[in-house]
């Protein structure tokens, strides 16, 4: 095992590292709901253009392509990528925070300057 300040230094390091990291993982995420929407949208216009498909896939379909030209979804889209996004940051301040946790612990355990 690890002498304890080679412990708490490698978590200082991880918790550097995610802090430097925490607007790419709002950012990312954010991305990724709204690709996942585009690409939802594109789903649903090249099944209307299918000859093989159910009535009720053609219906749900025009349904979700009317939705994506609304402009109450757009806004839909926004509230759900930052939301997203936000929850992105909230796993990583978490995670910070038990970083720091067990810092101040080894801390206490091995004294300040150990």
């Amino acid at each position: 095992m690890d002498a304890p300040h080679i412990v708490q230094q490698r978590l200082e390091e991880i918790d550097r590292e995610l802090e430097q990291r925490q607007n790419y993982v709002e950012r990312y995420a954010k991305e990724l709901a709204r690709a996942k929407h585009l690409w939802e949208k594109k789903h649903a216009e090249e099944l209307l253009k299918r000859r093989d498909v159910s009535p009720r896939d053609v219906r749900d379909a025009e349904t979700k392509k009317a939705l994506y030209e609304d402009k109450t979804y757009g806004k839909f889209l926004e509230a759900e990528a930052g939301y997203e996004g936000l929850k992105a940051v909230i796993r990583v301040l978490e995670t910070r925070a038990s970083i720091g946790q067990s810092i101040l612990k080894m801390q206490t355990r091995t004294g300040p300057n150990t």
